[in-house]
Order: structure tokens, then sequence, then C-alpha cells
């Protein structure tokens, strides 16, 4: 299989799945206000509407959500109250971007890597990183703060590895992780959505008569705090 050939493969099941997530994640961003993060811990502060109710204060954290503030006939009530928490929780510390602020972070991270990997080609390595291609979504409990990238390199000899690289604001680096080969499995496509990143992946070649739907198999990866406080990514077993 050519490098052009797994390039169109991605492309176009990365395009199939890219339908959906995008909706969903607009409706987020319309909620999320505040991304607030210290010392490898986030929270998010969002406005949302909800049945019975004008508007509410959300404050969530990687343990669960509270609603602080609410009221039931004045929309305007609650955007004062989210950026006041935001201020709050400036004065102890955190650091509070809005969530729009937080999706140029990821997209800078994304640049800077994109920057990383023309290193490799410049030094003889052949690897196709598409930006594009990123999805984004609720990874680590912090809305809208992460971003996935499958990308493929060259090896020797005609052999490619696909690795993952996963963008998180608080970090300075991705989490990134050998997910296909040549010899084993390519990336079908993947997702992220409800706290988990799925990945779909297909055998190179099936030797035996298992019907097709059997031959695609999905991975889960999870993040979570390791013993120096920082995020890592682990695949759910």
């Amino acid at each position: 299989m050519t490098g052009d050939t797994r390039r169109l493969i991605l492309q176009a099941a990365a395009f199939a799945l890219y339908l959906v997530p995008v909706t969903g994640l607009h409706a987020e961003a319309e909620a999320a206000d505040y991304v607030c993060t210290k010392d490898g811990a986030t929270r998010q502060i969002a406005v949302v509407r909800e049945s019975g109710y004008a508007c509410r204060v959300k404050y969530t954290k990687p343990s669960g959500s509270t609603y602080p503030w609410n009221a039931r006939n004045e929309a305007d009530y609650c955007r004062p109250k989210a950026s006041g928490l935001a201020e709050k929780l400036g004065t102890f510390g955190w650091t509070c971007d809005a969530a729009a602020e937080v999706q140029s972070i990821l997209l800078a991270q994304i640049e800077r890597y994109g920057r990383y990997i023309e290193t490799l080609n410049n030094a003889g390595r052949t690897c196709n990183f598409y930006p594009g291609e990123a999805r984004y979504g609720n990874l680590c409990g912090d809305a809208l703060a992460e971003a996935a990238v499958v990308y493929t390199c060259d090896e020797t000899e005609g052999s490619w590895e696909q690795h993952l690289a996963v963008f998180i604001d608080v970090e300075d680096e991705p989490l990134t992780r050998e997910v296909g080969s040549s010899v084993s499995r390519q990336v079908a496509g993947y997702y992220i959505d409800d706290n988990r990143l799925t990945l779909e992946t297909e055998p190179i070649e099936s030797g035996d008569d298992a019907p097709a739907a059997a031959a695609t198999a999905a991975t889960i990866f999870r993040c979570r705090y390791d013993d120096a406080n920082r995020w890592e990514l682990f695949e759910q077993q």
C-alpha cells in the first residue's frame, strides 16, 4: 500500500466521522465559557440552558459537576455569575481562559507539532501529518480542551507506522502512541466523545473467513493523572 493510498483511506474514513462530531462540538462551544487550569488540574465554567431553567451556571471538575447559580426567568442572570467565578478562581492562582482561547491554544500546539514533523521529513524520514484531520472533544474532563491527530510515518523497506497524537491545552507536548503498522492493523477512523477517544482499526490483510464487520476493531483510550500530576494516555481494557 502506497503512502498516497493510505492517506486517501484515512481521509475518507475521517471525513465520514467528521460530520457527526462537529455538530455536537459547536453546540458545546457555545455553552462553554471558561476552562481554568492550575498545576495540571482543570475546571470548566459554563452557562447552559436546560429544561425548566432560563440559565444555569455549570461548574465541572473531573469528579463531577455542580450548579452554583440558576435562574428560571432571567436568561441574563448567569453570565455575570460565571465571569465572577472565573475571576474568583484567578485570585486563588487559577488561570481561566475563554473556550475560544483554549481552541486557539490547541491549534498552536498542532501547528508546532507539524513543524516538528517537518524536521523529520527534512532528515530523510517521510511522515504525513494533516492538521485538518484533527478531532476535538472532551477527553480529559475539561470540555473542548483536547484534540487528536493520527499520522503515518514511513519506516525502512516500504514498512510504515501510524501514530496517535493527543493535544491537551495544559501540556507542552502531545501524548503519543503507536496505533497501527504495515504488519498489523491500520486506522480506519477516530473520534472523541464522552471522555474517551475511540480509535477504529482494520487488519491489513484478512486471512480468515470472518464477516467484514468483525474485521473492524475499536480501541478505547482515556487519560488520567500520573504520579507526577501530568496527564497520561492509557488504553481501556
